[in-house]
Parts: structure tokens; C-alpha cells; sequence
């Protein structure tokens, strides 16, 4: 879409190559912001800068679709991360209570806590 038709036509119509890569590293910039918001837009049209490079350099459209889709992999396995690469007995809580230091601990648990119930209450 940003690599194969679009620098194909604007380097036809304009007869710059290199008018026609930072076009289409500004449009894949503006199409990935609307994901990532446009604070990530510089470092999108980074990436984009890249496959634009890759495409003038081969001519080669599927060779860029592979490297985007192996560029976002990393990402899209994110979520599923924990349950990939943690066994099943792993217990969550152990983190927690080792992160927290002795004395940490000590003074959660002198604290004297209200009940969710009574707060509630008094606070109305």
C-alpha cells in the first residue's frame, strides 16, 4: 500500500525517487498513529524509512509484507506472553511477596485496615 503502487506512481510523477520514500515513510507514519498514537509517529516513519529502503532496493513487494509481519510479531504474541511462557504451577503471589522486603511486610500487616463496608458508609 505505502511501498509497491504509491512509490511506483509519485517516482513516475514526479521523477524523484526520493520524494517518493518520504512520501510514503510520512503516510505509513500517519497510518500507525491512529494505533499508537502520534507520539509514535516519528519512530513509525522510522520503520516505514526502512521498508521503503528494503522495497526500492529489491523491487520486491513481498519481501517488505514479511519483514513488517516479522517486525510486528513480537507485539501481537505480547499478550498471550504469560501463558506461552510460564509453566502452570507458577504462582503469581510468590513474586509479590518476595518483591516486598521484610520490613515492608511488617508494616502492611500492622496496619490496621477499615472495612470497605464502614468506609463506605462514613463516607456518605
Amino acid at each position: 500500500m505505502f511501498r509497491g503502487h504509491f512509490i511506483e506512481r509519485v517516482e513516475e510523477l514526479t521523477g524523484s525517487l526520493l520524494v517518493a520514500v518520504a512520501g510514503s515513510c510520512v503516510m505509513f507514519g500517519l497510518a500507525h498513529a491512529s494505533g499508537w498514537g502520534f507520539g509514535a509517529l516519528f519512530a513509525d516513519a522510522a520503520v516505514g524509512t526502512s521498508y521503503a529502503i528494503l522495497y526500492v532496493w529489491r523491487r520486491n513487494l513481498p519481501a517488505c509484507m514479511i519483514t513488517h509481519f516479522a517486525t510486528d510479531l513480537p507485539v501481537l504474541w505480547l499478550p498471550l506472553a504469560p501463558a506461552v511462557w510460564l509453566p502452570r504451577s507458577f504462582d503469581c503471589s510468590e513474586i509479590r511477596r518476595h518483591a516486598l522486603s521484610a520490613e515492608r511486610r511488617r508494616s502492611l500487616s500492622s496496619k490496621k485496615t477499615m472495612p470497605l463496608t464502614r468506609l463506605i458508609v462514613s463516607a456518605s
